[in-house]
C-alpha cells in the first residue's frame, strides 16, 4: 500500500517536473489596428519593410484601416465615427500631418483619446528619451509643446530637429549663371538688388534674344506646402530685403503678428509695412516684378521653371519641390545672404521646428501600454532615420574618409550618404513620414553632397543666414485654451485673407497707397482685430 502510494507520488512528480521544464509556449503577439491616411508612396502597408520590423521588434501584428488621402476628409470620417459612438475607431491613428492642437484637446477631453501623460516617465518611453538627449529642447521641452492646455498629453511625438528647416522661410534664390553672364556679384544691399534686377531686365542674360522679356526678372516667393499653399506673399522678399523687428513688411509667419518686447503686434496695418508695401509697389512699376507673382499657384510656377529656356532670374521657393532630382538647374539657384536693409540692419528671422504630434490612441484600444511601445520604437534612431531614409547599407550608409556635406561650414559634421532616393516614389521600404519621428540634426544634416543635390547651394548660403539669425521676435508653439481656439478660428482667416487680397490690390495700384491705406486699417481693426491680438496674447503668455 505505501509503495503504491510512493510510486503514484513519484509519478505525479515527475509528471510536474516534465512539465516545469517544459519550453513555455511562445506568446500570441498582441493585434493593434492602426488608422492610415491612403498614402501614394506606400505600397502595401501590410507587408511594407518597415511594418515587418515593428512587429519583429515589438512583437504585434500591426492591422492597417486606410482613411481618405486628404487631411480634412480624413478628420471628418474620424468625426463621423465619433458621432456614431466612436465603436468602429481603430486601436491608433497616425496622421502625415499633426492635427490642430484643438482637436486634439477636444478629443482628449472627451475620452476619444487616451491620456498618455503617465506613460512619459523613463519607463515606458526609453527610446523617446533618448532621443531627446540630442534636441535643443531637451525632454521637458518637447513635452512641453504637445501638452494640452489641461496639462496633459494625448498623442506621440513627431520632432524633425532639422536646422536647416528653421531658415527655410528666408531664402532668396538668385540664378548663378546669370549674374555670371553679365559679369554681375550676388547682391548685399537693396540698391545692388534693384540693379541685378534692371540687368536682368535689360541685358538678356538667358540669351534667347529678347532683352525686355516679363518672364526674365521675375521675382516671386509663391510655393507649396503645408502653410502657404494658394497664398500671395512678398512676404519672404521682404524678409531678406529689411528689419524683421521694426514689421517692415516683412513676416514669415503666416498671421501676421510678431512679438515686441512681450508684448504681440499686429504688423498689417503699421507705416513700416506701408513703406515696404511702396518698395514693392515701385519694383512692379519698375517691370522689375513680375505681375504672375501675384496669381500662381503652384503647378503653374512649376512649369515655369522647368520649362526648356530659363526664365526665372530671382525667386524664393525650395528648388528641390518643384524641379526633379536629376535637373541640373536646381542646384544653380543660390540663396542670396539677407541683404542690407535702409537702415543698414541685415536679419534673417528663424522659424523653430517645434514639437508635435502624429499618434494618438483611442480608447479602444486594449492594449494601451503596447501601443505606447510602438509609438516609443517610432522614436527611435533606428525607425526615425529608416522612415526618412530608408534601411541601412541598401538606401543609405555611413560616411567615409574624404566625403563632405553641404553643412560642414556651419559646423556639422558629414555624417551619412545616400544610396537611393525613394522620396515620393512609391515604394515599399519605409512609412513616409507617417505617425511619432524624431529625427535629429546631428544627423539629417550630416548628409553627403551628390553632384545634383539641392543641398550644396543651401550649404554654400545657410552660414551667412545663421550671423544675422532673429530669434526674438517669431511667435510659435502656441497652445490655444478652446475659447482662445474659438476667437483664433473666427477672426485669423477672415484677416489674413484681406491682407494678401490688399497687398495684391496696394502694389498693382488697384488701391492707391497715398488715398486708401487709412480706410485700409480702419477696415483691419473693424474685423475683430482687438479681440484676436488679445487670444493670442493670453495663450502666448501662458505657453510661452
Amino acid at each position: 500500500m505505501k509503495k503504491s502510494r510512493f510510486l503514484t507520488l513519484a509519478l505525479a512528480l515527475a509528471l510536474l517536473m516534465s512539465v516545469m521544464t517544459l519550453p513555455a509556449a511562445a506568446e500570441e503577439p498582441v493585434t493593434l489596428t492602426i488608422g492610415v491616411q491612403r498614402s501614394s508612396v506606400v505600397e502595401n502597408w501590410d507587408t511594407n519593410l518597415q511594418t515587418l520590423k515593428i512587429e519583429e521588434v515589438c512583437g504585434v501584428n500591426l492591422e492597417f484601416v486606410e482613411f481618405p488621402s486628404s487631411s480634412n476628409e480624413c478628420m471628418q470620417k474620424v468625426d463621423l465615427m465619433v458621432v456614431a459612438g466612436g465603436d468602429e475607431l481603430p486601436d491608433v491613428l497616425m496622421f502625415n500631418v499633426p492635427l490642430p492642437t484643438s482637436v486634439i484637446s477636444k478629443y482628449g477631453k472627451a475620452g476619444i483619446f487616451v491620456d498618455l501623460t503617465d506613460l512619459y516617465d523613463g519607463v515606458h518611453d526609453k527610446n523617446f528619451t533618448e532621443q531627446s538627449t540630442k534636441c535643443a529642447l531637451g525632454k521637458e521641452g518637447i513635452l512641453k509643446y504637445i501638452t494640452s492646455p489641461d496639462g496633459r498629453i494625448y498623442g506621440m511625438p513627431y520632432v524633425v530637429d532639422a536646422m536647416d528647416n528653421e531658415y527655410a522661410n528666408n531664402r532668396m534664390l538668385i540664378y548663378e549663371p546669370w549674374l555670371k553672364a553679365l559679369d554681375l556679384e550676388m547682391p548685399t544691399t537693396i540698391d545692388e538688388f534693384v540693379e541685378v534686377l534692371r540687368a536682368f531686365k535689360t541685358q538678356d542674360p538667358n540669351g534667347n534674344g529678347e532683352a525686355n522679356d516679363m518672364d526674365e526678372y521675375i521675382v516671386t516667393e509663391k510655393y507649396c506646402n503645408h502653410e502657404t499653399l494658394g497664398q500671395l506673399t512678398i512676404r519672404k522678399l521682404g524678409n531678406v530685403l529689411t528689419d524683421y523687428q521694426d514689421g517692415q513688411f516683412i513676416y514669415t509667419q503666416d498671421n501676421y503678428y510678431q512679438n515686441v518686447d512681450g508684448k504681440i503686434e499686429y504688423v498689417a496695418n503699421t507705416e513700416k509695412w506701408k513703406e515696404g508695401l511702396l518698395f514693392i509697389r515701385s519694383l512692379v512699376d519698375e517691370e522689375l516684378l513680375s505681375p504672375l507673382t501675384f496669381t500662381m499657384d503652384f503647378n503653374q510656377f512649376k512649369a515655369i521653371m522647368t520649362q526648356d529656356t530659363v526664365v526665372v532670374g530671382v525667386q524664393g521657393a525650395n528648388s528641390s519641390s518643384y524641379m526633379p532630382a536629376d535637373m541640373e538647374r536646381r542646384i544653380e539657384y543660390i540663396i542670396a545672404a539677407p541683404l542690407e536693409g535702409p537702415d543698414g540692419t541685415r536679419q534673417c528671422t528663424v522659424k523653430p521646428q517645434l514639437p508635435s504630434t502624429k499618434m494618438y490612441i483611442t480608447r479602444n484600444c486594449q492594449n494601451v501600454e503596447k501601443a505606447f511601445e510602438v509609438g516609443d520604437f517610432l522614436c527611435s534612431q533606428l525607425m526615425s532615420v529608416w522612415d526618412r531614409y530608408g534601411i541601412e547599407g541598401v538606401d543609405w550608409r555611413y560616411a567615409v574618409e574624404g566625403e563632405h556635406g553641404a553643412f560642414e561650414a556651419a559646423g556639422i559634421p558629414t555624417v551619412f550618404a545616400t544610396l537611393t532616393s525613394k522620396w515620393g516614389t512609391m515604394q515599399n521600404t519605409w512609412w513616409g513620414h507617417v505617425g511619432p519621428q524624431m529625427l535629429m540634426n546631428d544627423f539629417v544634416m550630416g548628409v553627403v553632397c551628390g553632384p545634383l543635390d539641392h543641398f550644396v547651394p543651401l550649404g554654400r548660403s545657410i552660414s551667412p543666414l545663421m550671423e544675422c539669425a532673429n530669434t526674438e521676435n517669431g511667435v510659435w508653439g502656441l497652445i490655444f485654451t478652446d475659447e482662445e481656439q474659438k476667437i483664433v478660428d473666427e477672426y485669423q482667416n477672415v484677416l489674413n485673407d484681406y491682407v494678401m487680397e490688399s497687398v495684391g490690390r496696394f502694389v498693382t495700384r488697384d488701391l492707391s497707397l497715398e488715398d486708401d491705406w487709412d480706410n485700409y486699417v480702419a477696415s483691419i481693426d473693424a474685423m475683430g482685430l482687438e479681440e484676436y491680438l488679445g487670444a493670442i496674447q493670453s495663450a502666448f503668455d501662458r505657453t510661452l
